[in-house]
This record gives C-alpha cells, sequence and structure tokens, in this order.
C-alpha cells in the first residue's frame, strides 16, 4: 500500500536556480568566503546561468526526478541580460522578458518562440512548466526616464502575451526599480487577471535577510504594512530572503503576521516560505526550493521529497483562522566567514523571535518541557482535513538543533491523514473518538511503501502514543545514503485513507 498519491500536487510550489547558481563557482574556490558575500556574490551567481549549466552533465533541470513534475522551474536573476551586466552600473537593462540568446544559443526567434523553446525542454524533463523571475521595472527605466502607466500597461501587455503563447505560468517578481510601489505591483496583478488569468504572479516585499525592529518583523519600519498591502491582492506572496543560520526563526515570524493579519486584510493568495520546506509543508504554504548537490552544506535533499508528497496530499492554501502563541523564542547566533552570504552580518551577533508555536485551523499543539527547552512548532488542518505537524530547528550560540519534547496536538477525526515532521520526544494525538479498534499505517514521504505500526504504538482511548524514535525511525526509513534530512511521513488510520 502506497499512502502517497500518484498525481502531481496543484500547489505552485517551484524549484529556483538562484542558490545554485551562488555555488557554482564555488565548487573551485571554496575557502574564498568573501568572494561570494555581497553584490560580487550575486555578479557571479548571474554569470552562472546558461544552456549548459541548465542542461550539461550534472545539470540544474536534471535535478530532483521523483516531483519535478509538481515543480515549476524558475529561472531567477540573470536569465534576460547579457553577460557582465549588474544592477550597480547596468540596472535599467533588467526587466526585459527577453531571453538571452547568448546565453541560451539553443532557444532562438521571436521572443515568445524563445521562451516557448525553453519551456518545451524544461517540461520534456518532466517539470511542471518553466517559470520567470522578473526584476520590477520595464527594461530601460532609471531615475528621470519612467514608462507613464499608459506605456508600462502596454508594455507588459505584450510581454503577457509572449508568456501566454509560451505557456509560462509563473512570474516571480522581485527587486526592480518599482520593486517597493504598491501601486506598479497590484498594476502587474491586475493587468495579468485581464490579459492570461492562467499566470500565477508571485510578489514579495523586498527586505534585509533578517528582521530588524528588535529581531522581531512586525512594526518594522513601513515594511510589515507595505508587506501586507501586498499580500492584499497577490496570488502568491513570498516571504522573502533569510540567512541559514537563523531562516527559520526569521521566516517563521513574518509568517506570524502574515497569517495572523491575512484575514483582515482579506489577502486570499497563498504564502511562499521559500526553502524552509517542512515549514511550508506543514503550515500549508508553497514551497521555493533552492537548495541543491552544488552546495557541499547541503545534505538535506531529502526534504524535497518528502514536502513536495506532502502537498500531493495536502495542497497548500489561502486564507484562513491562524492561532498564534504569546510565548516568543529568541534564537542567537554569531555570523563568521562562510556563515552568510549578507556581508553586513559578519563578526556580529544577531538575536531573532518568533512565537514558539503557530497553528492555522487548530487549536495550538501543548508543548511539555521538562528541561525548559522547545522547538518551534507549527501545525495546520488543510481544507481538505489533511492535519500536520512540524518540529523546527533552534539556533543558539552552542550551535543548532531541534530540541525533543512531548507534544500534545488534538487532531479531531479518523478520516484523514496526517503528516509528521521533525524530531519529538513524543507525540500526543487526540481524537474525536476512541481509536483502539483501528489498524495504524506510516510511510516515509520519500518512500512509496506503508508499514502497519499499530503494534509499535500506545492507544489511551482516543489518544494515540508515537515516541519520537519510532517517528525518526519511520520518517527516515527511506532515506538516501548520506542524506541527513529530517525525519517527514505520513500517518493513516484504518482503511480511511
Amino acid at each position: 500500500m502506497n499512502l502517497i498519491p500518484n498525481k502531481p500536487s496543484n500547489t505552485p510550489s517551484y524549484y529556483c536556480t538562484w542558490e545554485a547558481q551562488n555555488n557554482i563557482e564555488k565548487t573551485d574556490r571554496e575557502s574564498d568566503y568573501a568572494a561570494f558575500e555581497g553584490d560580487q556574490g550575486a555578479q557571479m551567481a548571474r554569470a552562472s546561468l546558461n544552456d549548459d549549466i541548465l542542461f550539461g552533465k550534472n545539470g540544474l533541470a536534471l535535478q530532483y526526478e521523483k516531483v519535478r513534475g509538481d515543480l515549476y522551474f524558475i529561472l531567477d536573476d540573470g536569465w534576460d541580460v547579457p553577460y557582465n551586466v549588474h544592477p550597480a552600473t547596468d540596472m535599467y537593462e533588467f526587466g526585459s522578458l527577453l531571453l538571452n540568446e547568448e546565453r541560451f544559443p539553443s532557444c532562438t526567434g521571436e521572443p515568445w518562440e524563445r521562451l516557448a523553446k525553453m519551456n518545451e525542454r524544461i517540461k520534456a524533463l518532466g517539470w511542471k512548466g518553466l517559470g520567470l523571475w522578473l526584476a520590477a521595472q520595464a527594461q530601460g527605466e532609471r531615475e528621470g526616464k519612467l514608462l507613464s502607466k499608459e506605456q508600462s500597461i502596454a508594455y507588459y501587455t505584450e510581454r503577457l502575451k509572449w508568456c501566454r503563447q509560451a505557456n509560462i505560468d509563473y512570474w516571480k517578481v522581485d527587486w526592480g526599480f518599482h520593486c517597493h510601489s504598491v501601486e506598479y505591483r497590484k498594476m502587474l496583478t491586475d493587468l495579468g487577471k485581464e490579459v492570461y488569468p492562467e499566470l500565477y504572479i508571485e510578489h514579495c516585499r523586498c527586505m534585509r535577510p533578517t528582521n530588524e525592529n528588535a529581531g522581531r518583523f512586525d512594526n518594522w519600519e513601513d515594511i510589515t504594512d507595505k508587506s501586507l498591502d501586498i499580500f492584499e491582492f497577490s496570488d502568491i506572496f513570498r516571504s522573502y530572503d533569510v540567512t541559514i543560520p537563523l531562516s527559520v526563526v526569521t521566516t517563521l515570524d513574518r509568517l506570524s503576521v502574515l497569517l495572523q493579519k491575512q484575514v483582515s486584510k482579506n489577502a486570499l493568495g497563498i504564502i511562499n516560505c521559500e526553502d524552509e520546506l517542512y515549514i511550508g509543508a506543514a503550515l500549508g504554504c508553497s514551497l521555493g526550493v533552492m537548495r541543491t548537490k552544488l552546495n557541499k552544506s547541503h545534505r538535506n535533499m531529502d526534504e524535497v521529497i518528502r514536502a513536495v508528497n506532502w502537498q500531493r496530499i495536502a495542497p497548500a492554501f489561502g486564507a484562513g483562522k491562524s492561532n498564534i502563541s504569546n510565548e516568543i523564542g529568541i534564537d542567537t547566533w554569531h555570523f563568521k566567514p562562510g556563515d552568510t552570504w549578507a556581508a553586513e552580518l559578519i563578526g556580529t551577533e544577531l538575536k531573532q523571535g518568533a512565537p514558539i508555536a503557530m497553528a492555522r485551523g487548530l487549536n495550538l499543539p501543548r508543548l511539555d518541557k521538562p528541561n525548559g527547552e522547545a522547538p518551534f512548532v507549527v501545525a495546520a488542518k488543510n481544507p481538505n482535513g489533511a492535519i500536520s505537524i512540524a518540529t523546527l530547528r533552534r539556533a543558539s550560540l552552542d550551535g543548532i538543533k531541534t530540541p525533543e519534547c512531548s507534544i500534545h496536538l488534538e487532531v479531531g477525526d479518523t478520516e484523514h491523514p496526517i503528516g509528521i515532521f521533525g524530531y519529538y520526544g513524543q507525540l500526543n494525538l487526540y481524537f474525536d473518538r476512541p481509536i483502539s479498534a483501528m489498524k495504524i499505517y506510516a510511510q516515509d514521504l520519500a518512500g512509496d511503501v506503508a508499514r502497519d505500526i499499530t503494534d509499535l504504538l500506545t492507544v489511551n482511548d482516543n489518544r494515540l502514543i508515537i515516541p519520537g524514535g519510532l517517528i525518526a525511525e519511520l520518517g527516515l526509513s527511506s532515506a538516501s545514503e548520506g542524506d541527513n534530512s529530517e525525519p517527514g511521513l505520513v500517518l493513516a488510520l484504518d482503511s480511511n485513507f
């Protein structure tokens, strides 16, 4: 029995080339940390995007064979400009949406034909389709030389038609001359719905990779308010860049604000939480996968398979009721060379805070903390009834780890699958009826065979007690050799899956 559907998810998650672009040259210069920090690192990244890098030996488009059909393949920053063009000096060159023929000589012809040929190559490898990174500006725009609103509408109408002809389904709108303009981004969304309504248009509020208001996202200058204003009309809103040692806590705090206030803002869109995959899987967000085998520090590639496979069961979803804990967890990190691409953080000690627990459509999970330590915990009830929960790592001056404690979650009915991610001391699930007569099955989300685990569990009337060691064993039972991903499994009761 396989508990994972064969059909790809309809969640608009994607793989994005940006991290790989940043790591291609590192393979020969790993100890030269400073070369890859800040703008100069991004300049090298833009040079690392062409036909050979996508489709050559070990090409980026050859990754993730098991789940390509669930993911768009996003060409990130650099695909539509010549080599050696960079924002510091040539910002006006970005935003053309013209697939650069020097980089991609296999894709020639009219603008829409170039895009169509690239899309055909990507789809032939099994991906859901091609997506495009966009600067928030028209090519040529600069101070004193801006398009009028009418000219901008004409400019993007033409490019939306190119993408419609080429069947490009995803735009990732990032920095650019108009990146902070709510009105400009809304114009893009409104025009997209008019010209090409099938297109997903993802927006963001560009910001630094750490939350700067005493380590909290809420009331951070005008960034929080502008984020919510943009989220209000976005198909998808990206929580934006973070830096790895503090990526969990920074992302969680941004999500806590977005989820808490999205109902009052009537924001119906989906949140993309980038490469925080177990956060996205357990909270109903879309994914922006960036990890790559080119980055040797990433030995947790199986998490991609597990998170994406869970979205086949429980797709990402938009607005809904959220519960946010009042208890704040504070993480701390001292940044050393090689820890981050954000050069301004090197040598600093930084604190970031986020609610210790968050839940969508459920009561907050309860944490027993005998030693005072606890992971961050997120949980959700999907609109289709599936339940998910994840424990998430903490960062301190002593290192990064996931504290294991006993966690209690009210899940309700027994009719729907349960996704469990991360490490636990013990997980206690409470149902709305006794479950002692039921069989219970579990399956590593990276595997394809379920196992009857009824005799390995303790049932007390309506309470299911799962030892943390068993979650780790089952959730890693299909692990790839050398992979150090955290566990992820799906649980099903009786034959109601």
